[in-house]
């Protein structure tokens, strides 16, 4: 990527509030959005080799007694003067709700993008992270290999704080692997999961791409969405992090609204349901028209679901090119294309039961559940658009 990339984006789009690090040379930087949250919650590290940006943080909307920006202002004076902690208080300036989170990790990236370009920061990676992780000892040295800009993304398990909710993360957990496990043999190049507490990315692809979007919910899966069409993304193996599972109405959709959803619904491990499998053969026959150069039949299944998504006329401009490697129809057809044509199935396959699916997924295994953990935590390699 040209050099002029990073400083191009610091100058035009960088959200770090003009925030400045004055401290010693580091060689790692780890960014985590805080918002209600204490010390003991954050996985600061003592290594002096690394600096910790959190950024305390409150929505806009709340009033600053409400008792999660109490806590989370508190937060922000028990980190000050940490010496391995840079940070950077949004707590009485609140960020807008409509931008929530996403605006969050984008100011402490932005902040970490700037230090690495000032030479303060020694290893070209920006790693995002999460209050509600553990992080493992060689997490850092991960990523040291760089030989151009990429991204990774660490596996990981689910630990419920709270016994009530082993069930309800046990299910969300196997929806979610579920899905990669099923992109993932049909070819996808957006077979990743897109969870903001995973994700390490090289300073000039998370440039090039603008940096996290300003989303309430949903960022990581959106810069991902981005960062699949511009670099490598590497699926790594080891090391693994803990993510404790744990409900929350912090965002209005993801691991936290699910657990709750799932508790308060009361569903079996027999009923949950998610996607029929059939659902993900409807994208596999839209990659092999692609591949064929032809445009889904309008009577076929695949045909009513893209005619219903208005696919149909790009998909009729992008078989008149000359892509025999599919660049221009994945990077058109994206994740969240392909997200929405695998929700759209659902209309003509609905829902069944994620334990029958993964019973033949996996036959013969002693516990299906496990079995499609094990299995998706052993899946590494790099996915992403096709190099050219």
């Amino acid at each position: 990527m040209a050099k002029n990339v990073l400083s191009g984006y610091l100058d035009r789009y960088a959200d770090d509030d003009n925030f400045r690090y004055e401290g010693p040379r580091r060689r790692y930087v780890v960014v985590i959005p805080a918002f209600d949250e204490t010390i003991a919650d954050l996985p600061v590290t003592s290594r002096s080799d690394v600096l910790t940006i959190v950024v305390a943080n409150a929505p806009d909307h709340l009033e600053r007694t409400d008792a999660r920006v109490e806590r989370t202002a508190q937060l922000a004076r028990d980190l000050a003067g940490h010496d391995n902690v840079f940070l950077i208080d949004r707590v009485e300036v609140g960020i807008p709700k409509r931008l929530g989170v996403g605006l969050a990790r984008k100011i402490g990236c932005d902040a970490a993008a700037r230090m690495i370009a000032a030479g303060q920061i020694k290893h070209p990676v920006i790693y995002s992270t999460d209050a509600d992780v553990g992080l493992p000892r060689d997490y850092f040295e991960a990523t040291d290999d760089v030989t151009r800009p990429s991204t990774w993304i660490y596996p990981f398990r689910h630990r419920p704080l709270d016994r009530a909710y082993a069930l309800p993360i046990r299910l969300y957990d196997a929806h979610m692997r579920y899905y990669v496990h099923q992109l993932d043999d049909i070819g996808s190049p957006y077979a990743y999961h897109s969870l903001g507490s995973l994700i390490a990315v090289h300073v000039d692809a998370y440039a090039a791409v603008r940096g996290f979007p300003k989303r309430n919910a949903g960022e990581d899966f959106y810069l991902l969405n981005k960062l699949a069409k511009v670099a490598p993304i590497v699926r790594l193996t080891a090391p693994v992090i803990d993510i404790q599972a744990r409900p929350s109405e912090r965002v209005p959709f993801g691991t936290g609204p699910a657990l709750q959803k799932i508790q308060s619904d009361r569903v079996s491990a027999a009923e949950y349901p998610s996607y029929d499998p059939r659902s993900f053969s409807l994208l596999d026959d839209l990659y092999q028209a692609a591949r064929r150069r032809v445009v889904p039949h309008a009577d076929s299944n695949l045909g009513r679901v893209v005619d219903a998504l208005n696919y149909l006329e790009p998909l009729e401009r992008l078989v008149t090119m000359n892509d025999p490697e599919l660049r221009h129809f994945h990077t058109w057809f994206d994740g969240f294309r392909t997200m929405k044509l695998v929700r759209a199935a659902r209309s003509i396959f609905p829902d069944q039961a994620l334990f029958e699916t993964l019973t033949h997924l996996f036959p013969g295994a002693e516990d299906p559940w496990n079995a499609l953990l094990e299995h998706d935590s052993r899946r590494g390699g790099r996915v992403g658009i096709p190099a050219r």
